[in-house]
């Protein structure tokens, strides 16, 4: 029986290993006849985009009334802007606090403290590169409710976003969103209650401006948080001509840090005052004049920051001090006409790498 099972699987055998013999050389075969192409194709991976930063250039005080009113009437409505235009053109943000009301009115004359600009200077605003003006501060009332919503109507038909100010409490105190290059930011104005009149404040009943609350304010931060990637806080806020900085601007700047903001950017005070670095944010307390017709040098002297934003934060701030010229011009200051301004920062700016100066 065993003999006979080897003659039956011999042959069986030996006809499975012919089939796998025959396979192999069909199969190394076939490919043996294929022609490979002496070239192969190269596969390109696209390259990853550079992220791309976010300039936000900022400016102080702009008014558009008294003698610059009489300059734009002589020379042109952008006679203010024509040395510093093109300074602003690589900004992606151009943000400014807009001392005046724009509506139509009687002229206002030199050395008077209640200020309005004529219809269409938001038009001038807008071709001169701003995309957002700040509106909480103590002269966005000067004329009244009426005043206050011409203003925002004008700033909206020409299409600059404006903070600090709204038909209502809550439009007043809400946040301005901007978003460029996947970076979203959120802007919120304050002005000081000390030195503004009680009715300019928005109520739940009739337009005004967001005064400086802490608790309120704090609240605005972090759900303005939530929904952006910085917040940047506009404070009207300090001492007129003061080169030193209040309790009232410290507590306000640094609550709001603590709160989650990312920057303040103050006015008011018509000179620079103090720059500081806290919890790692920077807090410019005033920036100064940028377009005013006010005769003091110290008030001729500005400062125009252009912050450089990345997903991760700050990367560099390029610091530009300005002059004004014909109580309404401002342009960037030469090498040898800035001497010792920097100073008046008191901050170490050349030990910190995030800075750099024109």
């Amino acid at each position: 029986m065993k003999i006979l099972e080897k003659i039956i699987l011999i042959p069986l055998f030996l006809i499975a290993v012919g089939s796998v013999a025959s396979g192999t050389f069909y199969f190394f075969s076939y490919f043996a006849d294929q022609s490979i192409p002496e070239t192969a194709a190269i596969i390109s991976l696209p390259t990853p985009t550079p992220e791309k930063d976010v300039e936000i250039d900022a400016v102080g005080d702009i008014m558009l009334s008294r003698t610059v009113a009489k300059r734009m009437r002589q020379n042109g409505d952008d006679y203010p802007f024509r040395n510093i235009k093109d300074e602003m053109a690589s900004a992606d943000v151009a943000v400014a606090n807009l001392e005046n009301p724009i509506t139509a009115g009687r002229e206002i004359q030199n050395g008077e403290m209640v200020l309005r600009a004529n219809p269409g200077a938001e038009l001038t605003l807008k071709d001169a590169g701003f995309s957002l003006v700040s509106l909480g501060n103590n002269h966005s009332m000067n004329f009244g409710e009426k005043g206050i919503l011409d203003t925002m109507r004008f700033l909206s038909n020409a299409g600059i976003l404006f903070a600090g100010a709204g038909a209502n409490s809550i439009d007043a105190t809400a946040p301005v969103f901007v978003e460029k290059s996947g970076i979203k930011f959120a802007f919120l104005s304050y002005v000081d209650s000390s030195f503004t009149p009680a009715s300019y404040e928005a109520t739940s009943l009739k337009p005004g401006v967001a005064f400086m609350n802490i608790p309120e304010m704090e609240v605005a931060v972090r759900e303005a948080k939530l929904q952006a990637d910085f917040v940047i806080i506009l404070m009207h806020a300090g001492l007129e001509y003061s080169a030193s900085t209040t309790k009232a601007q410290r507590e306000f700047a640094h609550a709001a840090i603590d709160a989650g903001a990312e920057m303040i950017i103050g006015a008011h005070p018509h000179v620079v005052e103090p720059l500081e670095k806290y919890n790692g944010k920077y807090i410019f307390y005033s920036l100064g004049n940028f377009i005013f017709d006010q005769v003091n040098p110290e008030t001729k002297r500005g400062l125009m920051i252009k912050a450089h934003f990345a997903k991760s934060g700050v990367k560099n701030i390029e610091l530009v001090p300005l002059v004004i010229e014909n109580l309404s011009q401002p342009r960037v200051e030469t090498p040898s006409e800035v001497g010792n301004f920097f100073d008046r920062l008191q901050y170490p700016i050349s030990t910190d790498p995030t800075f750099s100066q024109k």
